[in-house]
């Protein structure tokens, strides 16, 4: 477990600190963390989620090129991500805050924990309103937490440990939460 948050906190600073530049992409390639973007669209995510058997309550593809765009301009794309809300979709952290968000996703299961409001529903809604529902799995009416991952086909790796967390934290807890994926990559619709 160590060794995967060192990698995922390695990895995502690479990708933030310069996620573009040739000898980024190379180690990232090299390691397997990275492969070269595809056009999706919502049959091949289903396909590979299902083939990843990651047990989420809503996958959900961003939904045009412009909201990609806005997304990219703010600061939403960061990969892989996970944000945490609580019943009314404020924005939750723990008394610790820190900035790792994998760390955070913990949080809602430990009974420890002290957890703290962050903000309103805006972000929520904010975050949500550039993406399109593909797949509705939830069968939690009222759920106590949302989580939200952000991942994408490019970044294997980081997308199946994401995937892993998921599966883990729904079999080992009866805390009602609602998984929600949300995939970044770009989209074949786009381009039509």
């Amino acid at each position: 477990m160590k060794t995967t948050i060192l990698k995922l906190v390695i990895v995502s600073l690479l990708l933030a600190m310069q996620s573009c530049s040739p000898m980024t992409k190379m180690i990232l390639k090299i390691s397997g963390e990275y492969k070269n973007p595809q056009i999706e669209d919502s049959l091949s995510v289903l396909t590979y989620c299902k083939e990843k058997q990651v047990n989420y309550d809503q996958l959900w593809m961003i939904k045009s090129k412009e909201n990609y765009k806005v997304l990219a301009k703010d600061g939403g794309l960061g990969v892989p991500d996970v944000l945490i809300f609580n019943n009314k979709k404020n924005p939750v952290t723990n008394e610790i805050q820190t900035e790792c968000s994998w760390a955070l996703a913990g949080i809602v299961y430990d009974t420890n924990a002290i957890i703290i409001e962050t903000g309103d529903s805006t972000l929520f809604y904010k975050i949500m309103d550039n993406f399109v529902l593909v797949d509705d799995r939830t069968l939690i009416d009222s759920p106590d937490f949302y989580i939200i991952g952000k991942w994408a086909k490019f970044l294997p790796k980081l997308s199946h440990s994401l995937f892993e967390t998921i599966n883990e934290q729904k079999a080992s807890s009866n805390i009602k939460v609602k998984h929600i994926l949300l995939n970044v990559d770009y989209q074949k619709d786009w381009y039509d």
